[in-house]
Parts: structure tokens; sequence; C-alpha cells
């Protein structure tokens, strides 16, 4: 009985042993919080950025807790990175069973007609564009594994729709739009 009740206790502490989890957006902010959680829960996590030294350091405290990680500089609004993103999880740990798809842009507040096209577009692209990309090489590597999950980071912000965040506001409409409307099954 002892035995089983500390299979148990570990298995509550650890719930994701085991487990592969990608994490955008890891190098700080929530995606930071995100991959020392997911480590700290038994994940090997790796950890997904467009900035080097930020997710080297977020890999850096996941090990010093005992955890395993990588850090694997990724755009997210680049096609052959993110696919390129999936296939380093398998390399490193042998499966991919979680998709966290945090990345995003933060674009200053302005009115509409001041909003740079330029802000516009990084912005649909990285929030927008990015989870797309996501949620299109993770599934195949989902399936692979037997099931999973991807997890897609949203905001109330698209139905409060603040004034000033109108490119903030608007992709994460389109995010939740996308999420519903993927019809995306993985496993039984």
């Amino acid at each position: 009985m002892a035995a089983t009740k500390t299979t148990l206790d570990v298995n509550r502490k650890r719930p994701l042993a085991g487990q592969t989890a990608v994490v955008t957006g890891a190098g700080r902010g929530i995606g930071r919080a995100v991959a020392i959680r997911f480590a700290a829960a038994g994940a090997a996590v790796v950890c997904a950025a467009r900035t080097r030294d930020q997710i080297e350091r977020t890999v850096e405290s996941i090990r010093r807790a005992g955890g395993k990680g990588i850090a694997v500089v990724t755009d997210v609004r680049d096609e052959q990175a993110v696919e390129a993103l999936g296939n380093r999880s398998v390399e490193a740990f042998g499966t991919l069973n979680i998709a966290v798809l945090n990345a995003g842009a933060n674009p200053p507040h302005a009115s509409v007609e001041a909003v740079p096209l330029a802000v516009w577009r990084e912005t649909v692209d990285t929030d927008l564009t990015g989870v797309f990309l996501g949620i299109r090489a993770a599934v195949p590597h989902l399936r692979a594994a037997g099931g999973g999950k991807i997890i897609v980071m949203g905001s109330g912000a698209w139905r409060r729709a603040p004034e000033g965040l109108a490119p903030h506001a608007a992709t994460k409409a389109a995010i939740s739009a996308l999420v519903r409307a993927s019809g995306v099954t993985i496993g039984a």
C-alpha cells in the first residue's frame, strides 16, 4: 500500500512526467512562467522565441530546478521555422504532447488611424498566423504521439475591444474564431 501511495504522490506532483511541451514566446512573461511550471510538473520543455538570450535564461531556470528543457530560436511568422520547431522537439525528447501557442506581438496603444501598416501586419503575422502555423505544425506530431493538447493564449480584449488596441483586439478575435473553426481532433 505504501508503494502505491508514493507512486500516486509522485504522479500528483509531476503530472506531466514523460511528456514534451513546446511553448512559444517562452522568453518572458506568461510564456516563461508556463514553461517553468510545465517543467516543474515533469514535462521536458522546448522553449521557443525569437530572442535567444531570453529563452536560454528560461531553460537555465528550468535546469537549475532539475527540469529538462532546450531553447530553439523560432520566429512563429516563419512557416519553415515553426515546422522545424516541432521536428526539433521530437528529435530532442522523442515526442511532442503539448503545444502552447503563446507568442504574441505587443503593439503600442494607438487609434486606428495612427497605427502604421507595418505594426498591423506584424501583429497579425505574429498573433494570428503564428497560431495557424503552430496548430498546423503540431497536429501531426500530436497524432503520432497518440494524442495531446494545443493550448492557445487568448485575451478578453477581443470582446471588450478597448480603444487604442485595435491590432491586438482584432487578432485575438480572429484567433478565437480560428480555434473554433479548426475542427482539430487529436487522439481518441
